[in-house]
């Protein structure tokens, strides 16, 4: 697979410097579980609600957030152009999640095995942090690691024990990548709009993981 290494237009910058002064808005570019992925997750996200209740977690979006970044939103259809010029020519790839981990800020999610096959398309996409900077935007943020996030907060007075349970329980699921979703978010938590959904080349003959 190869990537073109084209460069966003040149008059972008140019265009968007003369005299646009909207508030930035927040976007993510995001693979949503499918399959046997989304099937674990929701039974693994049933079984938090039924032992331990809806007080103690506050639960994420089923989602492996790629990049975060945001844009003045009269950019959004040259971003989107380009955001298909680098998704459309990558080829679509099998990840494996496997057993959950913990961090600061992502208190419960499922580990991704190895994100290296998401490097491809987090390099094409690298190149528009330029335009996104010289119009006062922050740069595309990338997750170098990927999760699927079970649970964002976990109550500290049970948060230990929240963990050892995970700890002792597994998860083994894999899936295809084969679209990434653009997802713009204006005003809050329950405020996202997906603005399109972006289609990964077929990869044929591709070989998951054996178990």
């Amino acid at each position: 697979m190869t990537v073109q290494q084209s460069s966003p237009d040149s008059n972008a910058n140019r265009y968007y410097n003369q005299g646009v002064r909207a508030a930035a808005m927040e976007y993510r570019l995001v693979i949503q579980p499918s399959g046997e992925v989304c099937r674990n997750w929701s039974e693994e996200s049933e079984y938090a609600r039924n032992y331990y209740g809806t007080k103690e977690f506050r639960f994420s979006r089923p989602e492996i957030v790629v990049a975060r970044f945001e844009a003045k939103e009269e950019m959004e259809e040259l971003l989107l152009k380009w955001f298909r010029n680098v998704i459309c020519q990558t080829a679509s790839f099998p990840v494996l999640l496997n057993n959950y981990g913990s961090m600061p800020g992502f208190p419960l999610f499922v580990r991704v095995q190895d994100s290296t096959p998401f490097r491809p398309l987090m390099y094409g996409l690298k190149m528009l942090s330029g335009v996104l900077e010289d119009n006062g935007c922050t740069g595309i943020r990338f997750f170098q690691s990927m999760r699927l996030p079970i649970a964002d907060h976990i109550n500290k007075s049970t948060e230990l024990e929240i963990l050892l349970d995970y700890s002792g329980r597994s998860f083994r699921a894999e899936m295809e990548v084969n679209e990434v979703l653009l997802i713009k978010n204006d005003s809050g938590a329950n405020s996202d709009k997906t603005v399109s959904r972006l289609k990964l080349l077929p990869a044929e003959n591709t070989k998951l993981f054996a178990v």
